[in-house]
């Protein structure tokens, strides 16, 4: 039967489809204004907008692309709520798509994934959020886990190389993210380690050590600018 095959990039495609479809809300900017999101992030936008540095001009909770991103979106489309509220739409969908591409390469048959998709959207979307920050955070904690597991499947370094970025990039956007992304990481070499045989001890050092080059990049070009 074409439902036990494996599932394939064309039906991510057709469930992403499905996702930005059944999840479109035209009227996301309308009705009340969310005090705590936007009161929360909104004056540190505006500082970076002003030339001011996070941690040394102005407080921030947590990491600096929280701010920079949208502060740049805000200097290409226009200082106002509605492209944060955008920005911030957009992350959600892109979770939901994220999951599927990750879902695409652990669940072995087309059934599961195109049960798994409406139920993920279903227990994870309710419309009362469209506007809460969080997408984009978790957006790149679940690129660095799919890094992960074409690092496992293909045994290509550059996989860790890109893991080892996208995992600095979030724990310069939201450090709980980071953390786990790092924790997922260190069970993911350690598991090989101790039980892929394909995998011998000399390639998962030098996998490592591709890793730790893509978070030192990210980390090194920060550290760098705050100096």
């Amino acid at each position: 039967m074409m439902l036990r095959k494996e599932p394939t990039y064309w039906d991510v495609l057709i469930l992403s489809l499905f996702t930005a479809l059944i999840t479109w809300h035209p009227y996301f900017m309308h009705g009340k204004i969310n005090i705590f999101e936007i009161g929360l992030y909104l004056p540190g936008i505006q500082s970076v907008l002003n030339g001011e540095i996070p941690y040394r001009d102005v407080f921030h909770l947590r990491g600096p692309l929280e701010l920079y991103v949208p502060a740049l979106l805000m200097k290409l489309f226009g200082v106002h709520i509605g492209v944060l509220y955008s920005y911030f739409y957009a992350g959600s969908v892109l979770c939901l798509i994220f999951c599927a591409l990750i879902a695409k390469e652990v669940l072995k048959s087309r059934f599961m994934l195109y049960l798994f998709v409406p139920v993920l959207i279903g227990r994870t979307f309710p419309r009362v959020v469209f506007t809460y920050w969080g997408g984009m955070r978790y957006v790149l904690g679940l690129t660095t886990v799919l890094c992960l597991i074409k690092f496992v499947r293909t045994q290509r370094l550059n996989w860790g190389f890109a893991a080892g970025l996208l995992s600095g990039l979030s724990l310069m956007t939201s450090v709980e993210i980071g953390v786990c992304t790092l924790f997922a990481t260190v069970c993911v070499y350690a598991l090989a380690y101790f039980f892929y045989q394909s995998m011998d001890h000399k390639f998962l050092g030098k996998a490592a050590l591709s890793f730790l080059g893509g978070l030192g990049l990210v980390l090194g070009v920060f550290g760098i600018y705050m100096v």
